[in-house]
């Protein structure tokens, strides 16, 4: 009798691994096709869509390897959709729980972006982009950083004034 409970645990455990990786492998391709299809065109349904999937994917299997992409995606989705705190998350994880990623210096720029643009708290925006020159000096995203920090809380208005300013006292 022992045997057979013994087989019929091997037998639902091999299904249950099946079932994830089948479930998986659906996950991926739902998310690879809508890639594709925003590639093409962005749609806004389909980007929250696309959000959403990643999640999903980054919830169910948070130990595979495609954990740290969808992280970083989905903040760039984030962004596009103007939601700040979701996107403040994926950077923030992604930073947090994956600090040899390829991705991790523009996780901190954008994180600081999004500070920035999205929920308008300069000082964190400020703190954010010295975290980040200070971290990867010699990225190239440092010049843009510099300048964020040079111009932040102004209106575009007040960024015009200080351009034309400098082209005065050039002259």
């Amino acid at each position: 009798m022992s045997k057979l409970k013994k087989t019929i645990g091997i037998v639902i455990a091999a299904a249950f691994l099946l079932g994830c990786q089948s479930s998986k492998s659906k996950l991926r391709e739902q998310i690879v096709l809508l890639e594709n299809e925003m590639s093409a065109e962005y749609d806004v349904k389909k980007a929250e869509k696309l959000s959403f999937l990643y999640q999903e994917y980054i919830a169910k299997f948070p130990q595979d390897s495609m954990v740290i992409e969808y992280l970083f995606k989905s903040g760039e989705i984030n962004i596009s959709l103007r939601r700040g705190s979701e996107a403040l998350s994926d950077f923030t994880t992604l930073i947090d729980k994956f600090p040899q990623s390829p991705h991790i210096a523009e996780a901190c720029y954008y994180r600081a972006y999004v500070y920035e643009d999205i929920i308008y708290d300069i000082e964190a925006a400020k703190a954010s982009y010295n975290e980040f020159i200070n971290r990867f000096p010699d990225h190239q995203l440092v010049k843009d950083a510099a300048l964020s920090i040079q111009y932040l809380g102004m209106s575009p208005e007040e960024i015009v004034a200080s351009f034309e300013q400098k082209e005065d006292a050039a002259e």
